[in-house]
């Protein structure tokens, strides 16, 4: 396939990525943006730190894409990460599952209603629009970037990383050239975590009855 870049990720599966993806995958910044909310601000700096001290977000087990949960220096869950390339139909979705679904039954997978890979931004527009209406029944999410080793990457992403590392450890000098020495951020929805909230199969059941 002409302009296409073949890779292999963990789970040698080859992915298939356009060169506009790879390009727009290699240039993605490190910085999040600054938000008007002060207290989310604060929330995404102490995910970083917890990341960068070795508390990584824990991948949830349930649902149909990649989804994990993040936390403070504490180990204490503050919100859920869902990066845009583990979607249900992202090309690093770590459900085996899904994917055996998807090339299978491709008819009878996800939600139509939704663009594909666009489900991040869906979530935030949620919650931007509840916001407006003064609803207060999303938790805040707004779409940033985070980088973890227990996200899904692919293999050449990971060891070129691991080679970057070691390169600037023993050669420092050559190091300083390098634009980014960890793993590339993902690009997703970052939500709020809230407790002692209940999901919406448990108020959709009361009308069942």
């Amino acid at each position: 396939m002409s302009g296409d870049i073949f890779r292999q990720n963990s789970m040698e599966e080859k992915v298939c990525i356009t060169q506009y993806e790879q390009k727009e995958y290699d240039s993605c910044s490190w910085e999040n943006e600054e938000f008007d909310d002060p207290s989310f601000n604060e929330l995404i700096k102490e995910a970083e730190t917890a990341i960068d001290q070795g508390v990584y977000p824990t991948r949830i087990y349930q649902g149909s894409s990649g989804s994990y949960f993040v936390k403070n220096i504490e180990g204490k869950t503050i919100g859920v990460f869902k990066p845009k390339d583990e979607e249900p139909y992202g090309r690093l979705n770590p459900k085996w599952t899904k994917w055996m679904h998807r090339m299978c039954c491709p008819c009878c997978f996800g939600r139509s209603c939704l663009i594909p890979n666009q489900g991040y931004m869906s979530e935030a527009g949620a919650s931007l629009v509840d916001q407006k209406l003064g609803l207060n029944v999303v938790p805040i999410t707004k779409v940033v970037k985070l980088a973890s080793e227990t996200f899904n990457y692919l293999r050449l992403d990971v060891e070129k990383s691991k080679a970057k590392k070691v390169v600037n450890e023993h050669f420092p000098k050559v190091g300083r050239k390098f634009n980014r020495l960890g793993l590339p951020p993902k690009k997703g929805s970052f939500q709020v975590f809230v407790e002692n909230f209940k999901d919406a199969d448990f108020h959709l059941r009361k009308f069942e009855s």
